[in-house]
Parts: structure tokens; C-alpha cells; sequence
């Protein structure tokens, strides 16, 4: 029978083989995303598509894939999306101002990501601990939801 700590530990591993790849993964699907809108959106909105992707991989993969996702699709869309096309140099103000606002709001986007993974396991944790405390109990213990409805029972109620 593997403890709680073995299953929290195959979680964490799992993030850092999985999430990296996946970070990859959501960004390379984001960038042709943003290249089959380019004729409608042109040099607007050039980092549009990858807030879905670094949200996607800091909830799957944690704070390390969502920052992956972040930088590789910022480096992507610089160099294919942002004016000059091609390059990786910043023009203009409006262009450093655009990465620093783009920081941030992925900051954000990570930050709230990872609370709400954090916020899961912690929960994920509590259900374990009431269902092998409710588990073992002697008495016979049934729970019902709002309706009376018999949601679950420990062996000693069946």
C-alpha cells in the first residue's frame, strides 16, 4: 500500500517529465494558431494565443512548464508576429513596454495557476485523509448529499 508521500512524490515527477514537454507542446500548437490568424489580425494582438497555452501547462505541468510555455512562445511571437518580422530587436518603446506588460500578465496567469494546482492537491490530500479515516472507522458511518441521497458508506455501514 503506498503512503501519501509516494503519491505526492509520483505527482511531482510526473509535473517535471510531463509539464516541460507539454509547455512545448501547447506553445507549438498556439504559435500556428496565431500564424492562421495573422491575415485578420496582422500586427495586432501578436500574443493573443498564448495565454491559453501557459495556462494550459502551469495546470498541468506546474510553475516550471507555465514559465517554459511563457518564454518559448514569447520568443516565437517576437520573432514571427512582432514588427520587424524576423528579427529580435525591440524598435520602439511600445514594443519593450508590450514584453514587460506580457510579463506580467502571464505572471499573473502563473501565479493564479499555480495556487489553483496547489488549492487541488491540498484538496486531493483532505479527500484521501477522510476517506481512509471514514475507512476504518468501527461504526457504521453513511453520507448523503442535500437530498438524502447515499453518497457513500465505510464497510462496517454495508
Amino acid at each position: 500500500m503506498s503512503t501519501w508521500r509516494d503519491v505526492r512524490a509520483r505527482l511531482e515527477r510526473s509535473s517535471i517529465l510531463y509539464g516541460f514537454p507539454l509547455a512545448l507542446v501547447f506553445t507549438a500548437i498556439a504559435v500556428p494558431l496565431r500564424w492562421f490568424l495573422d491575415p485578420w489580425l496582422g500586427n495586432s494582438y501578436p500574443l493573443v494565443t498564448l495565454y491559453g497555452a501557459v495556462a494550459a501547462a502551469v495546470w498541468l505541468g506546474g510553475r516550471g512548464a507555465g514559465i517554459l510555455a511563457a518564454a518559448s512562445g514569447y520568443f516565437a511571437t517576437q520573432y514571427l508576429f512582432i514588427e520587424p518580422r524576423g528579427s529580435f530587436v525591440f524598435p520602439d518603446a511600445a514594443s519593450f513596454v508590450g514584453l514587460l506588460a506580457y510579463l506580467v500578465t502571464s505572471a499573473i496567469v502563473i501565479g493564479l495557476g499555480n495556487e489553483m494546482r496547489s488549492a487541488r492537491r491540498t484538496a486531493q490530500k483532505r479527500d484521501e485523509l477522510l476517506r481512509t479515516t471514514l475507512g476504518n472507522i468501527g461504526d457504521a458511518v453513511v453520507t448523503t448529499d442535500l437530498s438524502d441521497r447515499v453518497m457513500s458508506m465505510n464497510p462496517a455501514a454495508e
